[in-house]
């Protein structure tokens, strides 16, 4: 499956998004409310992917139509210095699951350095996909959306060990 896994060019945007928006509509429904998930449509996604290709600051990698990963810097200053590295995203569709696309894009996107993964708690698979991995809890924080409180598991991943 790794040889699918390729870096995200600039028209990649429009489907990133596409895959982007199709999977909050397929992983969310129960976890968070309906507006939050309608929010995010094609265009703004689009829009957001773009601006991240552009700007070189991610490594983005793509399974096309099926799934995408982003990995960037540590956007919170009090992990950095343990932690440098943030996914930021990944996403495959459901139809793809259990195929390891996703640890593919992973792969792919991931550095030697250590980093961190936000999930929302009540998202099993994800969850039990980390964890698979190496991933350990760090904390838990809660967040309030339309009168619903949620919590979200900061998870933290090992430094891979340097190749001999």
């Amino acid at each position: 499956m790794g040889n699918l896994v390729r870096l995200a060019y600039p028209e990649d945007a429009a489907m990133i998004a596409a895959i982007h928006v199709t999977s909050w509509h397929e992983t969310y429904p129960g976890l968070l409310p309906r507006a939050e998930i309608d929010r995010h449509d094609t265009t703004s996604r689009r829009s957001l992917w773009q601006a991240a290709i552009a700007s070189g600051h991610s490594r983005i990698a793509v399974i096309p139509d099926i799934g995408f990963a982003a990995m960037g810097r540590q956007r919170d200053p009090s992990l950095a210095d343990d932690y440098p590295d943030e996914l930021l995203a990944l996403y495959v569709l459901r139809q793809h699951h259990g195929q390891h696309h996703g640890r593919a894009l992973l792969s792919a996107v991931r550095g030697h350095a250590p980093f961190t993964a936000w999930v929302l708690s009540g998202n099993t698979r994800a969850q039990d996909f980390y964890a698979r991995l190496g991933a350990r809890e760090l904390r838990r924080e809660s967040e309030v959306i339309d009168r619903i409180t949620l919590t979200d598991i900061l998870l933290s991943f090992p430094s891979l060990p340097d190749s001999p």
